[in-house]
């Protein structure tokens, strides 16, 4: 297993245990909105109603209930509320804890990195090596195509039929995304800030290329 692979795995450990704690202190916390909910409808509405029929009627038996379950509930919120308080601190010392025991991958992570990064752009260097021979070997059959028309002048001129004859190698390549249309989609340019979006995966239409995926048909 690789630096990278151990990091991953810690990673997910680590999330894995955020989450049980997360959840545990929501959970914590929803149950200490109920009883602060439930001890102010008990305070507010069924205590006073109780205090009242106890006078009119003489009958206690509620009202000694409702402060009974008061203390219960006060008594509980109490302990819910040190709950979420110790889980919040063992959340952050957790995040504490977890970031010193990264630090023995870091050097080591970097050091990785490095080699996978000079790497990988040496493979990006060969295959735009590639692109650029490919680009050379199919454009000799364009050159072809201008020798013989400069042929087919100079034959013309000699015939008195042309007066000027006219070599000029065309590019039918935009010369940037927004020309494409002009140039029935053809756009074998990359600029760095679209190769800083591939590389960075930051959207970017790369559509004009779906019709070229299939080279057996080319």
């Amino acid at each position: 297993m690789n630096v990278t692979e151990k990091i991953n795995t810690f990673i997910a450990e680590y999330n894995n245990k955020l989450n049980q704690l997360n959840e545990r202190i929501e959970s914590s916390s929803k149950r200490v909105t109920e009883i602060e909910m439930e001890i102010k409808y008990i305070s507010q509405k069924e205590l006073p109603e109780a205090s009242v029929q106890r006078v009119l009627s003489s009958e206690s038996g509620l009202e000694n209930k409702l402060k009974k379950t008061l203390i219960k509930l006060q008594t509980e919120l109490e302990e819910k509320n040190e709950e979420v308080l110790i889980l919040q601190n063992a959340l952050q010392q957790y995040h504490f804890q977890a970031a010193n025991e990264l630090k023995q991958y870091q050097q080591l992570f970097k050091d990785e990195r490095a080699i996978a990064m000079d790497k990988i752009y040496s493979k990006m260097m060969s295959k735009k090596r590639e692109y650029v021979e490919a680009m050379k070997e199919e454009a000799e059959v364009l050159h072809q195509f201008q020798a013989v028309d400069l042929q087919i002048q100079l034959v013309e001129q000699a015939a008195g039929m042309k007066k000027d004859v006219y070599n000029i190698f065309t590019v039918d390549s935009a010369p940037m995304p927004s020309h494409l249309k002009r140039y029935n989609g053809i756009y074998l340019a990359l600029t760095h800030e679209e190769v800083q979006k591939i590389i960075k995966k930051t959207p970017i239409d790369l559509g004009y290329l779906d019709k070229f995926k299939h080279t057996k048909n080319l």
